[in-house]
C-alpha cells in the first residue's frame, strides 16, 4: 500500500484551486505551471453531467409515479401501464400534461444545477434520445402519435424552460 502512495505521488500531484472551488490531479511533470483552464473545464463537465442526471432522474420517478397513479384511478389497478391493453385517451392525455409539466421542472433543475446554457441543452438530447431509443425498440400500448410527439415536445419544453430559468436568473 505504501508502495503504491509513493509511486502515486511521483506520478501525479493533487493541485487545488480553491477560488473554483475544486481539485485537479495533473501528472507531476507539469505540476509547475497548472493549466486553470483545463482544471475550470473539469469542474463545469462534472457540475453538467450531475445536472443533467438530476433533472432527467427527477422527471423521470415523477412521471413514474403519475404513471401508476393515473393506472390506479382509471382501470383501478396498481399493475404497470404496459401490463394493461391499450391505453384510453383521458390516460395519455392526463400523461402528456403532467410529463410537459414535469419536463419544465427539469430543464429549470438542471439550469439552476448546471448554470450554463449547454445543460439544458443536454438534459434536452438525452430525452431526445431516451425517446427515439423507446420508439425503435419498445413502445408498449402507447399510440405512435404519441411515441413521435411527447419526447420532441418534452425535450423541446425542457430545453427552453432552461434556458428560460438562466435567463431569469442572469437578470436578477
Amino acid at each position: 500500500m505504501a508502495a503504491t502512495g509513493v509511486a502515486f505521488e511521483i506520478m501525479f500531484r493533487i493541485v487545488s484551486i480553491p477560488s473554483q472551488g475544486f481539485v485537479c490531479w495533473i501528472d507531476a511533470d507539469s505540476a509547475k505551471s497548472v493549466n486553470r483552464a483545463v482544471c475550470y473545464a473539469t469542474g463545469v463537465m462534472w457540475r453538467m453531467i450531475v445536472a443533467v442526471a438530476a433533472g432527467y432522474l427527477s422527471m423521470e420517478v415523477l412521471v413514474v409515479g403519475t404513471g401508476l397513479l393515473l393506472t390506479r384511478v382509471f382501470f383501478h389497478s396498481w399493475l404497470l401501464e404496459f401490463q394493461i391493453g391499450p391505453l384510453p385517451a383521458a390516460h395519455l392525455a392526463a400523461k402528456m400534461l403532467t410529463g410537459f409539466v414535469y419536463a419544465v421542472m427539469a430543464g429549470c433543475i438542471t439550469a439552476a444545477l448546471g448554470r450554463k446554457p449547454e445543460a439544458p441543452t443536454m438534459l434536452g438530447a438525452l430525452m431526445l434520445g431516451m425517446g427515439i431509443g423507446t420508439l425503435l425498440m419498445n413502445r408498449g400500448n402507447q399510440p405512435l402519435w404519441y411515441a413521435i410527439v411527447v419526447p420532441i415536445v418534452g425535450a423541446i419544453t425542457a430545453t427552453f424552460s432552461g434556458y428560460a430559468w438562466l435567463g431569469r436568473t442572469e437578470r436578477q
